[in-house]
C-alpha cells in the first residue's frame, strides 16, 4: 500500500492544465492513471481536448478550445487529488543509504564460454539431465513436479543454466542468502532485506493454430470425427525472469526479458536492484496486512466482550424481573392468606368452617414466605453475582 498526499486545485487551474499539457502527461505528474484524471475532469464539468487535439498542435494547426462553462454547485470550484507518489520514493522513504545503494543497477556480464559452477545450478542441470516434457515443450525433471527457478526447452536450457550461474555469484556477493532444500518439490528462494523473494526464468511460448498431421487426417477420414487439439505450441527462445509474489497493488517492476533491442543477460543489474525493491514492497505489504490483522483481531474481542457484556446484562435482568414477579406474587398471596384469618373470626360461621379457613390462611401465610426473595437474598444475591464476578 502506497501513501497518498492529496492536491488541491481550482477548477481554472486544472481547465488550464488539462488544455496545456496532454492529459495522459499530466495524469502521471499527479500519479494517476488517464482515465482516472478524466474522470475528475468529468466529474467537475471541466472539458479535455478531443481525439486528435494534441496532433493538429503538433503540426501547426489551429485548434478550438472547449470553454470552462459555469457551475451552480460550489463544492465542485476546488478540486482535490489524492497523489500517489512514485514508487521508489514511497518505499525507500524510511531506508539508510546501504539499503538505498542497492537499489542502483550494477552491470553483470555473462560469459558464454564461462563453464557452470554454482552448486545450486549444477544440481539444476543433474535434475534435467534426463527430462521429461510438458505439452509445450518445457522441461521438467524425472522426479516432483518442477523447477519454479527454471522453466525453458531443451535447446534454451545452456543459455538459461549460464544466466543462473551468474545470476547466483553476483547474489553470493551481495550477501543475499540462496535457500533451496533437498526435496523434490521445493521451490528455490533468495532472502532480501530478510523477506524471502522466490523468481524464475521461463522461456515464451507461441501459439499457433493446430495443423492436422497425416496420421490425424486418416483417422478423421476414417472415424468421420475425432478430437484434435486446436493449437500447437512452440518455444520461442526468448528467455525472461520474473519475481514472484509482488503484491498486486505496489506498482514494482516483476518481469525483464528479451525484447527487441536487449538481451535478458543486460537485465540482471536491474533485475537484482529489483529484487530489493520487490522485497521492500512485499515487507510493506506484510506489514499493513499484519496491521489489518490486528485491528480485525482488537475489533473482534471487542465485539466478544460486548456480547458477553449484553448476555451478562441480559442473565442479571432476568434474575432481577423474576425476583420481582415472585416478590409480587408473595405479597398476593399473603394478602389472600390475611383475607382468610379475618374471615376465619367471622361468628356466621361453623367452628369447622373457621378451622378450615384458618388452615388455609396460615398455609398462605407460608407459601408467601417461601416465594418471597427477600427471605432467600444469600441465594437470589450469588445467582446475581455469577460464577466468576468478584465479592
Amino acid at each position: 500500500m502506497l501513501s497518498e498526499k492529496t492536491l488541491a486545485v481550482t477548477r481554472l487551474e486544472l481547465y488550464r492544465r488539462v488544455w496545456n499539457t496532454p492529459v495522459r502527461t499530466l495524469a502521471k505528474e499527479f500519479g494517476l492513471s488517464d482515465v482516472g484524471l478524466a474522470k475528475i475532469c468529468e466529474k467537475h464539468h471541466i472539458p479535455r481536448p478531443p481525439v486528435g487535439h494534441w496532433v493538429r498542435v503538433q503540426h501547426g494547426r489551429e485548434t478550438e478550445q472547449a470553454p470552462l462553462l459555469e457551475i451552480h454547485d460550489p463544492r465542485l470550484e476546488m478540486v482535490t487529488i489524492a497523489v500517489r507518489p512514485k514508487v521508489v520514493e514511497a518505499l525507500t522513504q524510511e531506508i539508510g543509504p546501504d539499503v538505498r545503494a542497492m537499489l542502483i543497477p550494477v552491470p553483470i556480464t555473462v560469459e558464454a564460454d564461462r563453464p557452470i559452477s554454482h552448486a545450486l545450478v549444477v544440481r539444476t542441470k543433474k535434475m534435467l539431465a534426463h527430462p521429461r516434457k510438458d505439452d509445450r515443450g518445457l522441461l521438467l525433471p524425472k522426479e516432483g513436479k518442477g523447477l519454479a527457478h527454471i522453466r525453458v526447452s531443451e535447446t534454451a536450457l545452456p543459455r538459461a543454466l549460464r544466466i543462473l550461474d551468474v545470476l547466483f555469484r553476483a547474489l553470493n556477493g551481495r550477501k543475499i542468502a540462496i535457500t533451496w532444500d533437498s526435496s523434490a518439490d521445493a521451490n528455490l528462494y533468495v532472502t532480501v532485506l530478510g523477506e524471502p523473494v522466490a523468481f524464475g526464468i521461463s522461456e515464451s511460448i507461441e501459439r499457433i493454430p493446430h495443423t492436422l498431421t497425416a496420421e490425424e487426417e486418416a483417422r478423421k477420414k476414417r472415424s468421420g470425427y475425432s478430437y484434435f487439439p486446436q493449437w500447437d505450441y512452440k518455444p520461442t527462445g526468448e528467455l525472461g525472469i520474473t519475481i514472484s509474489g509482488v503484491p498486486y497493488d505496489s506498482k514494482v517492476r516483476q518481469t525483464w526479458s528479451d525484447g527487441i533491442k536487449q538481451r535478458l543477460e543486460n537485465c540482471l543489474g536491474a533485475f537484482v536492484a529489483g529484487l530489493h525493491l520487490a522485497a521492500l514492497a512485499m515487507k510493506k505489504h506484510r506489514e499493513v496486512c499484519e496491521r489489518r490483522d490486528r485491528e480485525w483481531e482488537e475489533e473482534r474481542r471487542w465485539r466478544e466482550a460486548e456480547r458477553q457484556r449484553r448476555a451478562e446484562f441480559d442473565r442479571k435482568a432476568k434474575i432481577i424481573s423474576e425476583a420481582a414477579d415472585a416478590c409480587h406474587r408473595s405479597n398476593r398471596i399473603e394478602d389472600f392468606g390475611v383475607a382468610l384469618r379475618k374471615m376465619s373470626e367471622s361468628t356466621n360461621l361453623a367452628e369447622s368452617e373457621r378451622r378450615d379457613l384458618r388452615r388455609l390462611g396460615k398455609w398462605a401465610k407460608g407459601y408467601a414466605q417461601r416465594l418471597d426473595p427477600i427471605n432467600r437474598f444469600e441465594e437470589l444475591v450469588a445467582g446475581f453475582k455469577g460464577e466468576e464476578e468478584e465479592d
